[in-house]
Protein backbone atom coordinates (compact mmCIF):
# COMPACT_ATOMS: atom_id res chain seq x y z
CA UNK A 1 0.00 0.00 0.00
CA UNK A 2 1.17 3.48 -1.08
CA UNK A 3 0.89 6.46 1.48
CA UNK A 4 -1.21 9.09 -0.24
CA UNK A 5 -0.44 12.57 0.83
CA UNK A 6 -1.53 15.16 -1.35
CA UNK A 7 -2.57 18.13 -1.89
CA UNK A 8 -6.00 19.38 -3.29
CA UNK A 9 -7.53 17.08 -5.22
CA UNK A 10 -10.06 19.12 -6.44
CA UNK A 11 -12.10 21.63 -4.29
CA UNK A 12 -15.48 19.47 -3.19
CA UNK A 13 -18.00 21.04 -1.48
CA UNK A 14 -19.73 18.53 0.46
CA UNK A 15 -23.75 19.49 -0.83
CA UNK A 16 -25.79 20.09 1.88
CA UNK A 17 -28.39 18.78 -0.07
CA UNK A 18 -27.89 15.52 0.20
CA UNK A 19 -28.18 15.23 3.69
CA UNK A 20 -31.97 16.19 2.59
CA UNK A 21 -32.32 14.71 -0.58
CA UNK A 22 -30.98 11.02 0.08
CA UNK A 23 -32.85 8.36 1.57
CA UNK A 24 -31.48 6.06 4.34
CA UNK A 25 -29.97 3.60 1.61
CA UNK A 26 -27.76 6.11 0.16
CA UNK A 27 -26.85 7.74 3.58
CA UNK A 28 -25.00 5.57 6.20
CA UNK A 29 -23.58 6.44 9.27
CA UNK A 30 -20.92 4.48 11.48
CA UNK A 31 -19.43 4.31 15.11
CA UNK A 32 -16.06 4.54 14.61
CA UNK A 33 -14.04 1.25 16.00
CA UNK A 34 -10.63 0.39 14.62
CA UNK A 35 -11.48 -3.41 14.96
CA UNK A 36 -13.85 -3.74 12.24
CA UNK A 37 -14.09 -3.59 8.33
CA UNK A 38 -16.39 -0.69 6.97
CA UNK A 39 -17.56 -1.69 3.24
CA UNK A 40 -18.46 1.05 1.35
CA UNK A 41 -20.53 0.75 -1.78
CA UNK A 42 -19.15 2.78 -4.50
CA UNK A 43 -21.47 4.40 -7.64
CA UNK A 44 -20.24 1.92 -10.20
CA UNK A 45 -21.35 4.58 -13.31
CA UNK A 46 -21.75 8.13 -12.28
CA UNK A 47 -21.17 9.32 -8.91
CA UNK A 48 -19.40 9.69 -6.03
CA UNK A 49 -18.87 8.40 -2.36
CA UNK A 50 -17.96 11.03 0.09
CA UNK A 51 -16.58 9.84 3.80
CA UNK A 52 -17.30 12.21 6.40
CA UNK A 53 -15.30 12.03 9.75
CA UNK A 54 -15.89 13.99 13.03
CA UNK A 55 -11.96 15.74 12.79
CA UNK A 56 -9.18 16.45 10.30
CA UNK A 57 -7.69 13.05 8.85
CA UNK A 58 -4.58 12.51 9.37
CA UNK A 59 -3.53 10.56 6.17
CA UNK A 60 -5.14 8.17 3.56
CA UNK A 61 -3.14 5.08 2.32
CA UNK A 62 -4.76 2.81 -0.69
CA UNK A 63 -4.29 -0.53 -2.37
CA UNK A 64 -2.62 -0.50 -5.79
CA UNK A 65 -5.85 -0.13 -7.64
CA UNK A 66 -6.69 3.56 -6.24
CA UNK A 67 -4.68 6.84 -6.51
CA UNK A 68 -5.04 10.57 -6.66
CA UNK A 69 -4.26 10.71 -10.19
CA UNK A 70 -7.18 9.65 -12.88
CA UNK A 71 -4.99 8.62 -15.28
CA UNK A 72 -2.86 6.07 -12.76
CA UNK A 73 -5.94 4.59 -10.56
CA UNK A 74 -7.23 1.60 -11.91
CA UNK A 75 -10.18 0.79 -9.96
CA UNK A 76 -11.27 4.04 -7.84
CA UNK A 77 -9.79 8.27 -7.83
CA UNK A 78 -9.59 9.11 -4.29
CA UNK A 79 -10.18 13.28 -3.45
CA UNK A 80 -8.20 13.94 -0.55
CA UNK A 81 -6.81 17.25 1.05
CA UNK A 82 -4.45 16.77 4.04
CA UNK A 83 -5.86 17.85 6.98
CA UNK A 84 -9.52 17.69 5.69
CA UNK A 85 -12.28 16.22 7.57
CA UNK A 86 -13.80 14.29 4.37
CA UNK A 87 -12.81 12.24 1.26
CA UNK A 88 -14.32 11.65 -2.15
CA UNK A 89 -14.12 7.97 -3.95
CA UNK A 90 -14.96 7.54 -7.61
CA UNK A 91 -15.25 4.18 -9.37
CA UNK A 92 -13.25 4.07 -12.82
CA UNK A 93 -15.05 0.43 -13.57
CA UNK A 94 -18.53 -0.95 -12.37
CA UNK A 95 -16.67 -4.01 -11.34
CA UNK A 96 -14.16 -1.67 -9.06
CA UNK A 97 -13.11 -2.88 -5.37
CA UNK A 98 -10.18 -1.96 -3.31
CA UNK A 99 -9.57 -1.14 0.24
CA UNK A 100 -8.34 2.33 1.78
CA UNK A 101 -6.98 2.43 5.13
CA UNK A 102 -8.13 5.92 7.13
CA UNK A 103 -5.62 7.17 10.08
CA UNK A 104 -7.69 9.33 12.28
CA UNK A 105 -7.07 10.01 16.05
CA UNK A 106 -3.99 8.42 15.91
CA UNK A 107 -5.92 5.22 14.90
CA UNK A 108 -5.89 3.54 11.79
CA UNK A 109 -9.45 2.41 10.25
CA UNK A 110 -10.20 -0.42 7.03
CA UNK A 111 -12.51 0.62 4.16
CA UNK A 112 -13.88 -2.14 1.50
CA UNK A 113 -14.73 -0.29 -1.55
CA UNK A 114 -17.43 -1.90 -3.99
CA UNK A 115 -18.67 -0.33 -6.95
CA UNK A 116 -22.26 -1.34 -7.24
CA UNK A 117 -24.97 -0.57 -9.72
CA UNK A 118 -27.94 -0.88 -7.31
CA UNK A 119 -28.15 1.29 -3.94
CA UNK A 120 -24.98 2.66 -3.87
CA UNK A 121 -23.39 4.57 -0.43
CA UNK A 122 -23.76 8.50 -1.77
CA UNK A 123 -22.39 9.59 2.02
CA UNK A 124 -20.92 7.75 4.77
CA UNK A 125 -20.69 9.30 8.03
CA UNK A 126 -18.50 8.51 10.50
CA UNK A 127 -19.34 9.20 14.35
CA UNK A 128 -16.77 9.26 17.72
CA UNK A 129 -17.76 6.50 20.19
CA UNK A 130 -18.49 7.50 23.72
CA UNK A 131 -15.78 6.14 26.16
CA UNK A 132 -16.74 3.36 28.11
CA UNK A 133 -19.05 4.54 31.15
CA UNK A 134 -19.05 8.15 29.43
CA UNK A 135 -22.84 9.52 28.83
CA UNK A 136 -23.72 12.05 25.46
CA UNK A 137 -25.31 14.63 28.60
CA UNK A 138 -22.21 15.73 30.26
CA UNK A 139 -22.24 18.94 27.86
CA UNK A 140 -21.59 21.96 30.31
CA UNK A 141 -24.10 25.01 29.48
CA UNK A 142 -20.92 26.88 28.81
CA UNK A 143 -19.87 25.13 26.20
CA UNK A 144 -23.31 24.15 24.31
CA UNK A 145 -23.86 28.62 24.22
CA UNK A 146 -20.55 28.57 22.60
CA UNK A 147 -21.65 25.99 20.31
CA UNK A 148 -24.86 28.36 19.60
CA UNK A 149 -23.08 31.35 19.04
CA UNK A 150 -20.99 29.09 16.30
CA UNK A 151 -23.98 27.93 14.66
CA UNK A 152 -25.12 32.01 14.55
CA UNK A 153 -21.83 32.59 12.77
CA UNK A 154 -21.92 29.91 10.37
CA UNK A 155 -22.34 31.21 7.37
CA UNK A 156 -19.27 33.54 7.94
CA UNK A 157 -17.12 31.32 9.54
CA UNK A 158 -17.86 29.07 6.14
CA UNK A 159 -16.49 31.83 4.03
CA UNK A 160 -13.37 33.18 6.14
CA UNK A 161 -12.79 30.89 8.51
CA UNK A 162 -13.75 27.61 6.96
CA UNK A 163 -11.76 25.85 9.65
CA UNK A 164 -13.21 27.22 12.71
CA UNK A 165 -16.07 24.98 11.16
CA UNK A 166 -14.53 21.96 9.88
CA UNK A 167 -16.44 19.06 11.02
CA UNK A 168 -19.63 20.34 11.61
CA UNK A 169 -22.16 18.50 10.00
CA UNK A 170 -24.77 20.78 8.28
CA UNK A 171 -28.03 20.74 6.87
CA UNK A 172 -31.40 23.14 5.43
CA UNK A 173 -34.68 20.74 5.72
CA UNK A 174 -36.80 23.83 4.69
CA UNK A 175 -39.55 22.07 7.04
CA UNK A 176 -42.70 23.59 8.00
CA UNK A 177 -44.84 22.85 11.17
CA UNK A 178 -48.52 24.55 11.92
CA UNK A 179 -49.54 25.79 15.05
CA UNK A 180 -52.34 27.63 15.88
CA UNK A 181 -52.09 31.19 14.66
CA UNK A 182 -48.28 30.73 14.04
CA UNK A 183 -45.81 28.66 12.22
CA UNK A 184 -42.08 26.91 12.86
CA UNK A 185 -40.00 27.21 9.72
CA UNK A 186 -36.55 25.01 10.43
CA UNK A 187 -33.79 27.18 8.44
CA UNK A 188 -30.92 25.27 9.36
CA UNK A 189 -29.60 22.45 11.47
CA UNK A 190 -25.93 22.02 12.47
CA UNK A 191 -24.14 19.02 14.32
CA UNK A 192 -21.40 19.37 16.32
CA UNK A 193 -20.01 15.16 16.71
CA UNK A 194 -17.65 15.82 19.69
CA UNK A 195 -20.58 17.49 22.02
CA UNK A 196 -23.09 15.35 20.09
CA UNK A 197 -24.94 18.66 20.19
CA UNK A 198 -27.49 19.65 17.51
CA UNK A 199 -28.17 23.13 17.92
CA UNK A 200 -31.47 24.36 15.47
CA UNK A 201 -31.94 27.57 13.78
CA UNK A 202 -35.89 28.29 13.18
CA UNK A 203 -38.20 31.23 12.87
CA UNK A 204 -41.43 31.24 14.73
CA UNK A 205 -44.16 33.10 12.02
CA UNK A 206 -46.89 34.81 13.60
CA UNK A 207 -49.96 34.85 11.41
CA UNK A 208 -52.50 36.80 13.77
CA UNK A 209 -52.55 40.46 14.41
CA UNK A 210 -51.91 40.14 18.36
CA UNK A 211 -48.51 38.75 19.39
CA UNK A 212 -48.07 35.20 20.81
CA UNK A 213 -45.92 33.93 23.76
CA UNK A 214 -43.98 31.14 24.36
CA UNK A 215 -41.78 28.93 26.76
CA UNK A 216 -38.52 30.18 25.68
CA UNK A 217 -36.57 27.79 27.70
CA UNK A 218 -39.02 24.87 26.91
CA UNK A 219 -38.60 23.85 23.01
CA UNK A 220 -37.92 20.27 22.20
CA UNK A 221 -37.53 17.88 18.28
CA UNK A 222 -39.46 14.75 18.32
CA UNK A 223 -37.81 12.51 15.90
CA UNK A 224 -39.94 9.35 15.44
CA UNK A 225 -41.22 8.36 18.83
CA UNK A 226 -38.38 9.63 20.56
CA UNK A 227 -38.61 13.40 22.36
CA UNK A 228 -35.34 15.11 22.87
CA UNK A 229 -35.64 18.10 25.53
CA UNK A 230 -33.43 21.13 24.59
CA UNK A 231 -30.25 21.77 26.28
CA UNK A 232 -30.07 25.41 25.89
CA UNK A 233 -31.99 28.31 23.69
CA UNK A 234 -31.59 31.68 22.53
CA UNK A 235 -35.10 32.80 22.46
CA UNK A 236 -37.70 35.95 22.81
CA UNK A 237 -40.18 34.31 24.37
CA UNK A 238 -42.62 36.81 22.45
CA UNK A 239 -43.80 36.18 18.13
CA UNK A 240 -44.32 39.96 17.09
CA UNK A 241 -47.94 40.56 15.81
CA UNK A 242 -48.34 40.74 11.91
CA UNK A 243 -49.67 43.98 9.72
CA UNK A 244 -52.36 44.74 7.32
CA UNK A 245 -51.18 44.31 3.78
CA UNK A 246 -52.32 46.81 1.41
CA UNK A 247 -55.02 44.37 0.45
CA UNK A 248 -55.61 44.21 4.34
CA UNK A 249 -55.65 47.32 4.84
CA UNK A 250 -58.27 47.90 2.20
CA UNK A 251 -60.45 44.94 3.74
CA UNK A 252 -60.39 46.49 7.43
CA UNK A 253 -61.59 49.11 5.48
CA UNK A 254 -64.60 47.75 4.21
CA UNK A 255 -65.38 46.05 7.36
CA UNK A 256 -64.64 42.39 6.15
CA UNK A 257 -62.51 39.87 7.78
CA UNK A 258 -58.71 39.20 6.94
CA UNK A 259 -57.12 36.05 5.73
CA UNK A 260 -53.20 34.64 6.07
CA UNK A 261 -52.59 36.26 2.76
CA UNK A 262 -53.71 39.84 3.97
CA UNK A 263 -51.48 39.88 6.89
CA UNK A 264 -47.53 40.50 7.03
CA UNK A 265 -46.32 38.00 9.05
CA UNK A 266 -44.35 39.00 12.49
CA UNK A 267 -41.36 37.26 12.88
CA UNK A 268 -39.21 35.85 16.25
CA UNK A 269 -35.79 34.02 15.54
CA UNK A 270 -34.69 31.13 17.03
CA UNK A 271 -31.38 29.08 17.96
CA UNK A 272 -31.86 26.13 20.44
CA UNK A 273 -29.62 22.64 20.89
CA UNK A 274 -30.45 19.59 22.35
CA UNK A 275 -27.44 16.89 23.72
CA UNK A 276 -27.56 13.57 23.70
CA UNK A 277 -30.74 11.57 24.78
CA UNK A 278 -32.93 11.82 27.24
CA UNK A 279 -31.37 8.61 29.70
CA UNK A 280 -27.91 10.47 28.88
CA UNK A 281 -26.58 8.54 25.70
CA UNK A 282 -25.31 10.03 22.28
CA UNK A 283 -28.51 10.68 19.61
CA UNK A 284 -26.10 10.83 16.97
CA UNK A 285 -28.65 12.43 14.90
CA UNK A 286 -27.57 13.67 11.75
CA UNK A 287 -28.97 16.67 10.25
CA UNK A 288 -30.28 16.13 7.11
CA UNK A 289 -31.29 12.56 7.75
CA UNK A 290 -34.36 12.87 10.11
CA UNK A 291 -37.98 14.22 10.15
CA UNK A 292 -37.67 17.34 12.72
CA UNK A 293 -40.78 17.90 14.55
CA UNK A 294 -40.10 20.99 16.59
CA UNK A 295 -42.21 21.20 19.87
CA UNK A 296 -43.07 25.05 20.78
CA UNK A 297 -45.06 25.80 24.28
CA UNK A 298 -47.61 28.42 23.87
CA UNK A 299 -48.50 30.54 26.99
CA UNK A 300 -52.39 31.12 26.63
CA UNK A 301 -53.55 34.47 26.68
CA UNK A 302 -55.37 34.57 29.94
CA UNK A 303 -51.98 33.18 31.57
CA UNK A 304 -50.05 35.83 29.85
CA UNK A 305 -51.93 38.48 30.85
CA UNK A 306 -51.90 37.05 34.33
CA UNK A 307 -48.44 36.98 34.53
CA UNK A 308 -48.08 41.03 33.41
CA UNK A 309 -50.57 41.73 35.96
CA UNK A 310 -48.78 40.15 38.21
CA UNK A 311 -45.32 42.20 37.47
CA UNK A 312 -47.34 45.47 37.31
CA UNK A 313 -48.88 44.75 40.77
CA UNK A 314 -46.02 43.74 42.47
CA UNK A 315 -46.33 44.90 46.34
CA UNK A 316 -43.00 47.23 47.44
CA UNK A 317 -40.81 45.82 50.14
CA UNK A 318 -41.76 47.50 53.19
CA UNK A 319 -39.95 50.26 54.87
CA UNK A 320 -38.16 49.84 57.68
CA UNK A 321 -39.31 51.90 60.34
CA UNK A 322 -37.14 55.33 61.28
CA UNK A 323 -36.21 53.68 64.59
CA UNK A 324 -34.68 50.58 63.27
CA UNK A 325 -32.42 52.38 60.58
CA UNK A 326 -31.19 54.61 63.78
CA UNK A 327 -30.39 50.59 65.64
CA UNK A 328 -28.55 49.86 62.73
CA UNK A 329 -26.75 52.82 62.38
CA UNK A 330 -25.42 52.22 66.11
Amino acid sequence: MKQLSFMVFIVILFPAALWGQASGRAIKQYGLDERMVYKVKVPGDKGTTTLMFPGALEGVAAGKRSALDAGAARDFVVGYKDGGTFLTVRAKHPKASDVLTIFFNNKAYIVELEAVDKAPDFAVYFYSLPAPGASGGGVSPAVVANLLNTAKAYSVLSRHQPEAVAGVGYARPARIMFYNGFKVLIEEVFRFDKEDTLVFNITLQNDTLEPISYKRNDFAVRVGDRIYNQSLSQASGTIPPGSPSASGLEKLSKGESLTDRDIVPGLSKVFFAITGTPDGGRNNLLPGQNAWNILVVRVQPEIQSRIEEEKTEEEPLPKMPADANKEEAK
